[in-house]
């Protein structure tokens, strides 16, 4: 019997490991004054807080999305969570898979790129992946990322496109920052112009006056997440 001992002490390891690294990721969604946020739980902690919706989705059903994916991987080790562009957008990944795309929204809200927010996102996740101790999203705070800058009360607004030049409506934008700053949002401006004559480039930008025809003042601190056409 005793030739069996090393044996199984290997697997005990083997299992002591696996156990440290047992993934189990949830979502939920939660009302915090008064805003609907979705809940990533990893290993009964929260390492994101999601307040913008994106790509069609809520905040609750982004939160989902990204428990979903997580749970998908098996054995998934910390340094597998990385950090990479996915259709030209700073993302966090697992084993090269999109988990979470960092938006211009929370980035915005927390005062950073959305390359800071992608890598402060993955460093959330590593540790509740691990399992060591992390501090909480706070609560009235804006996305749960962990930044200093993060206890900023943020805002969403729909507001008309105008078309530079002509003040014609084109569609309308939803835009989201800060709620200091959204609430000077009036309207979207809509530049279009050619790129060597072979590309066109079309750029929104917030801004504080309907009247696009003379000045055009970008509102800081802002951004269009997310834009509707209408036919006219």
């Amino acid at each position: 019997m005793r030739r069996y001992i090393p044996l199984a002490v290997a697997l005990g390891i083997l299992l002591i490991i696996a156990a440290a690294y047992a993934l189990t990721a949830a979502s939920r969604a939660q009302q915090i004054g008064g805003v609907s946020v979705g809940e990533v739980i990893v290993n009964d902690q929260v390492p994101l807080r999601i307040r913008y919706s994106a790509g069609g989705l809520s905040p609750a059903e982004r939160a989902s999305t990204v428990a979903r994916r997580l749970n998908q991987f098996e054995n998934l080790q910390p340094s597998e969570i990385t950090v990479g562009m996915v259709r030209g957008q700073w993302a966090v990944l697992a084993r090269g898979d999109l988990l979470v795309t960092a938006d211009p929204a929370h980035a915005i809200a927390n005062d950073t790129t959305t390359y800071g927010l992608a890598l402060s996102w993955r460093n959330q996740l590593r540790a509740a992946v691990a399992g060591q101790q992390i501090t909480p999203p706070p609560a009235g705070a804006g996305p749960a990322d962990g930044l200093p800058a993060a206890n900023v009360r943020t805002a969403q607004k729909v507001v008309p496109i105008l078309s530079v030049g002509s003040g014609l409506r084109v569609g309308a934008a939803l835009v989201a920052g800060s709620s200091s700053q959204v609430g000077k949002v009036n309207a979207v401006a809509q530049l279009e112009g050619d790129f060597r004559d072979s590309v066109r480039v079309r750029a929104l930008v917030p801004v504080d006056t309907e009247n696009v025809i003379g000045s055009i003042r970008r509102v800081p601190g802002t951004a269009v997440i997310a834009v509707a056409d209408v036919r006219l």
